[in-house]
């Protein structure tokens, strides 16, 4: 190699390392949803903070966010890929889910996903989350989305558990939320022959991945290294 092309490409990797320097300090701005932050993402932001000590977060756990407040953050964490098209996204978690109400409350046999909305059964739904879908167990794999009245409408997965554990519904919630109440009997869950609830994949979200700051960057590689985590 000659003494020029040694020099010209020692530079670049000078220009690498300041870059990494500098880039790897500041603020990131995250929305995410309340209960997927404290089950999981907030130890994944505490552990990248660690190896990163100049990066700091500004988080927002809104119960839903517009397209037209993405320039509020850097990354936003959402199943509603789609009304973001002009951003990139990323697969970052899929979620089971099940329907449960107090051990005493009275629901019967349900055959059909449809039941929901006409059965006398009173609802309590959590934001964004109004609208449920099932799958068959068939070979055949149908979906199907209902949107039953609300009896109890809340912003919370937690004000959520707490009515349904009160015997004022059913409810629909994310496994790993409910899973030690359901152990420990404070809620039963509630199967349709048939169907089970369909899972939901959330995404990150983000500008055109080369447009992006270093920080923001490293981090989406950070939260995505393992590939989609499963709850």
């Amino acid at each position: 190699m000659a003494c020029a092309e040694l020099v010209f490409s020692l530079d670049s990797e000078i220009d690498k390392l300041r870059e990494l320097g500098a880039g790897m300090s500041g603020v990131m701005k995250i929305s995410a949803p309340q209960e997927l932050f404290y089950h999981y993402v907030h130890e994944q932001l505490a552990e990248f903070q660690d190896e990163n000590p100049d990066v700091t977060f500004d988080i927002a756990l809104p119960s839903k966010i517009s397209s037209q407040k993405f320039g509020q953050s850097d990354i936003i964490i959402t199943k509603d890929i789609h009304e973001f098209n002009e951003l990139t996204g990323k697969p970052f978690c899929e979620t089971r889910f099940v329907m449960c109400a107090a051990p005493d409350y009275p629901v019967g046999t349900l055959s059909h996903p449809a039941e929901l909305a006409d059965s006398g059964i009173k609802i309590i739904t959590v934001k964004t989350y109004e609208k449920w879908g099932f799958v068959d167990n068939s070979e055949l794999k149908e979906k199907v989305v209902v949107e039953p009245t609300p009896y109890i409408r809340t912003d919370e997965f937690k004000l959520a558990r707490y009515f349904a554990m009160g015997g004022k519904g059913v409810a629909l919630f994310p496994y790993h939320f409910v899973m030690n109440d359901i152990s420990d009997g404070r809620l039963s869950v509630i199967n349709i022959d048939g169907w089970v609830p369909e899972k939901t994949t959330h995404y990150l979200l983000y500008a055109h991945f080369r447009d992006i700051p270093l920080k923001t960057r490293e981090l989406i590689l950070f939260l995505t290294r393992g590939g989609v985590i499963k709850f």
